[in-house]
């Protein structure tokens, strides 16, 4: 009888075995695999983004000053340079038809001037051949003496434009330089901003093109709304001469003003925030609900003032599978940052 009993209890502990191993294996086979962050201090900025379009301030085009080709060009973009240093020059071959011109009128004079003493001419033709000696004379000596290419003032060249055999007129630039060092970005806000800037605000101009990224500050704001747009028109300006060169006139920005920044604050990916600002965290893969407190935010990330704690591992994604106290998977680790 008794062996009988011990028998039964072996069954039915092992049964009991059985059925929690089978529980924890459903468990896990019915975890979800998430994404999960850890929380950290990082530096938001709150912004409002626009567009602009670059204004370059005192553009000159440097052209030669006559028809001719260019043999070389002494300066780069970005450089520094002083009025009338010699930035180009003109390849002296192009005197060759002067000197041409000048022969040919050269001799045509003196065989008139010869004829009309000699014979005692009319001194009409003589005249007209003297003019145009003095013109194609005239024409030689200026480009003689305009072969280097100067520069009109103190300023930054902002591009170089050099092609080997090409013909340059007085309309076409060899060189672009910029008087002023200032670049302004002209750009406009919308009524329902325009009292939150300032001037001397800081702002962030990006290209799109290569991550370049600018430091501006805004300059102008105006007081009369825009009759076409019905926006005020703002300026920012930037003074840093090293990125002259990269941009363009006229060229199209992303325009970022910071209406304000919070350093070493808990911010989080807008995408981990529910819409009943309550957030999911991993305790040991277990999903928990809590609820937090917001402050401002940027383009990706909010700042959370409270409810989150520094190290907590928060949950990013898959949030329509998720219930308190679920088992999770964390399928890849990240850190908050910006």
């Amino acid at each position: 009888m008794k062996n009988i009993l011990l028998l039964l209890t072996l069954l039915i502990i092992t049964s009991c075995k059985n059925n929690n191993n089978n529980y924890t294996d459903n468990k896990i086979n019915n975890s979800i695999k998430v994404n999960v962050m850890v929380v950290q201090y990082n530096n938001i900025e709150k912004v409002i983004s626009t567009t602009g379009s670059v204004n370059f301030k005192n553009v000159i085009n440097v052209c030669p000053k006559y028809t001719a080709t260019i043999k070389n060009i002494l300066v780069n973009e970005g450089d520094d340079i002083k009025e009338n240093q010699i930035i180009a020059n003109i390849d002296e071959t192009n005197l060759n038809a002067y000197y041409n011109n000048f022969n040919i009128a050269k001799r045509n004079y003196l065989a008139s001037k010869y004829q009309t003493e000699k014979y005692n001419l009319s001194p009409v033709g003589l005249k007209a051949f003297e003019k145009t000696y003095n013109k194609e004379l005239t024409l030689l000596e200026f480009a003689k003496k305009n072969l280097a290419i100067k520069s009109p003032a103190n300023a930054l060249v902002l591009r170089t434009n050099f092609k080997p055999n090409e013909l340059y007129n007085s309309d076409t630039p060899v060189i672009t330089i910029v008087k002023e060092k200032e670049l302004l970005v002209d750009s406009y806000i919308s009524k329902t901003i325009i009292d939150k800037l300032k001037l001397g605000q800081e702002a962030i101009l990006k290209t799109g093109i290569n991550n370049d990224r600018f430091e501006g500050q805004i300059l102008y704001i105006s007081t009369q709304v825009d009759s076409i747009n019905n926006m005020y028109p703002i300026t920012i300006g930037l003074k840093n001469s090293i990125i002259l060169n990269k941009l363009r006139n006229n060229q199209f920005l992303i325009v970022d003003i910071i209406l304000e920044t919070k350093d070493n604050v808990i911010s989080i990916p807008k995408q981990a925030l529910l819409d009943d600002n309550t957030v999911m965290i991993s305790e040991n893969n277990i999903v928990k609900i809590k609820p937090v407190k917001t402050g401002i935010s940027d383009k990706n990330n909010i700042e959370i003032i409270d409810g989150l704690n520094i190290g907590e591992r928060i949950i990013i994604n898959n949030f329509d599978k998720l219930v308190q106290d679920q088992v999770i998977i964390e399928d890849s680790l990240k850190n908050i940052s910006k």
